[in-house]
């Protein structure tokens, strides 16, 4: 088994502090829902509450099932959602997730790291 473990560093001293968000289930279509639910309005009403209680974090921890269908368009919405907040976020794909649909849309920036590899 091979591991890569990439460092990360902050330019303040103290705790850190992330908001981590969990199963956005986000799919191709923007009004798009599963069980139910419109993914999509769901995560911006968390983006919301995050805005309104949470004025200084480092980063987000996004951690899988991202998207619901592992579509390009699926990421390219949570890319988008998150990068007014102007901070990293750290990707962790679960088991609906495309890694490649991943990579593709987080090249060359700060809202992917592929933290282990196996």
């Amino acid at each position: 088994m091979e591991m890569e473990l990439p460092l990360y560093s902050f330019d303040h001293e103290g705790s850190i502090q992330f908001i981590q968000i969990t199963d956005t289930h986000l799919v191709e279509a923007e009004n798009g829902h599963l069980l139910g639910l419109e993914t999509l309005h769901s995560l911006e009403c968390v983006l919301n509450s995050v805005k309104a209680e949470n004025s200084l974090f480092d980063f987000f921890v996004m951690s899988g099932d991202l998207s619901q269908d592992g579509s390009l368009r699926s990421y390219q919405r949570l890319k988008a959602a998150l990068l007014p907040f102007k901070v990293p976020s750290f990707w962790f794909a679960g088991n609906h997730d495309c890694m490649e649909n991943m990579q593709a849309v987080c090249q060359d920036t700060e809202h992917f790291n592929n933290v282990i590899r196996t």
